[in-house]
């Protein structure tokens, strides 16, 4: 399961959040489940299988943000974040006339 995705749904079904950035990467019917590790006979890899599946009934293919902004390499490779500051900039109070 995505820990990202999950804080995502709750945030967009259960609060007024407003949501800034890019869409999620995974389904916003992502599933929560216990899983089991199992060690994989022939390779040794241990992989992480669900025991059960407990979907959710939301048919998107990603959670979409209400505030679409993308990361462009340039500005990630730059140390930039135009994300955080359009955030930031809308947190900072109003200048005094």
């Amino acid at each position: 399961m995505s820990a990202g995705t999950q804080v995502a749904y709750y945030l967009d079904t259960q609060t007024d959040a407003l949501l800034v950035g890019e869409a999620t990467p995974a389904r916003a019917n992502n599933f929560t489940c216990p899983c089991q590790d199992i060690t994989l006979p022939h390779s040794g890899f241990i992989v992480s299988v669900p025991t059960y599946w407990d979907v959710r009934a939301d048919p998107r293919p990603e959670i979409a943000p209400d505030l679409p902004m993308a990361l462009s390499s340039a500005d990630f490779f730059a140390g930039h974040d135009p994300v955080l500051d359009a955030a930031l900039a809308g947190l900072a109070p109003a200048p005094s006339p």
